[in-house]
């Protein structure tokens, strides 16, 4: 159960990190199926399927903010989420 922003964002970026830790990718924006991509401010087909404004705003109200810190935080290797 996911009961506040903080464990969210350590939930997100579990998620994100897994196919980088199984060894399917070298790069986490490179599996095609994460939305960590569009966290990454990348355009997809798939982004009107998820709300990643939601998580940005819980991060930062500026999105280049938002969209900067998401990607040092789940690239870092910490176990909390920095923000």
């Amino acid at each position: 159960m996911v009961e506040n922003e903080q464990y969210l964002l350590f939930v997100l970026r579990y998620i994100h990190q897994n196919s980088l830790k199984a060894g399917a990718i070298k790069r986490f924006d490179e599996w095609k199926w994460s939305s960590c991509q569009i966290y990454y401010g990348k355009t997809s087909n798939t982004a009107i399927l998820l709300d990643s404004e939601l998580i940005r705003r819980i991060i930062s109200e500026d999105r280049k903010t938002a969209v900067r810190r998401f990607k040092e935080c789940n690239e870092s290797g910490g176990n909390r989420w920095l923000y």
